[in-house]
C-alpha cells in the first residue's frame, strides 16, 4: 500500500511541475484573459470575477512617462511585479504628455515611452488599465496633467498671483472650479 501511495504521490507532483513548467504568459496566452466587465465587476472568459492586485503607474513630472532607467519602470521591475504576483497595473496617460505644445499635435516619443512599458508589462501578463491623469488641473496650480497652452489662467483671477495650495485643497477654489467649468463648457 505504501508503494502504490508513493507512486501516486510522486506521479502527482510530476504532473504538477509539468503543468508550471512553462515559461511566463505572454498576452497573446489564453491563460491571460482578456477582462470585461459584467454589471459592478471585471469577470474573465468565464465569468469569473477577477481581483486585480495591482500598481499605480503615474509620473507626475515631464516627461510625464518613465524612463528606463532605476529612476524610472525597467525590466526588472516588470520581473518583480510578475515575481510577486502582481497582475495589474494603472497608467497615468497626461494630456500635458500626449500634446504638450499645441492643440492636436501629438509627440510620438511619449507613446513610444509608454509603449516600452506597455510590452514589459504585456509580456508578463500584468494587465493595464489607463488613466487619463490630472491632478488639480495644472502645475499651475499645484498639480498636473493639463498642457500649459489649455491652462490659462481665467480672468479676473489671473490679475492676482495664485496662492499655493496643498493637494488637495486647490479643488475648492473659485479659480480652479472655474478653470473646470471652462473646460467643460468648450
Amino acid at each position: 500500500m505504501r508503494r502504490v501511495t508513493a507512486v501516486l504521490l510522486a506521479a502527482a507532483l510530476g504532473l504538477t511541475l509539468a503543468g508550471t513548467a512553462g515559461g511566463p504568459a505572454t498576452a497573446d496566452d489564453p491563460a491571460v484573459p482578456r477582462l470585461h466587465r459584467e454589471g459592478r465587476h471585471l469577470v474573465d472568459q468565464y465569468g469569473r470575477i477577477v481581483v486585480v492586485h495591482g500598481l499605480n503607474l503615474v509620473w507626475k513630472r515631464a516627461p510625464y512617462a518613465p524612463p528606463d532607467t532605476a529612476a524610472g519602470f525597467t525590466t526588472a521591475d516588470a520581473d518583480w511585479l510578475a515575481r510577486y504576483g502582481f497582475n495589474g497595473t494603472r497608467l497615468g496617460v497626461l494630456w500635458a504628455g500626449v500634446t504638450p505644445n499645441a492643440p492636436g499635435v501629438a509627440d510620438p516619443a511619449y507613446f513610444q515611452k509608454w509603449d516600452r512599458v506597455v510590452d514589459l508589462l504585456a509580456d508578463r501578463g500584468i494587465w493595464m488599465q489607463f488613466d487619463q491623469h490630472q491632478d488639480m488641473w495644472n502645475e499651475t496650480y499645484g498639480g498636473e496633467g493639463v498642457p500649459a497652452w489649455a491652462a490659462k489662467r481665467p480672468f479676473p483671477f489671473s490679475l492676482l498671483p495664485w496662492i499655493p495650495l496643498p493637494f488637495p485643497e486647490g479643488y475648492w477654489t473659485p479659480e480652479v472650479s472655474t478653470v473646470f467649468d471652462n473646460f467643460w463648457a468648450n
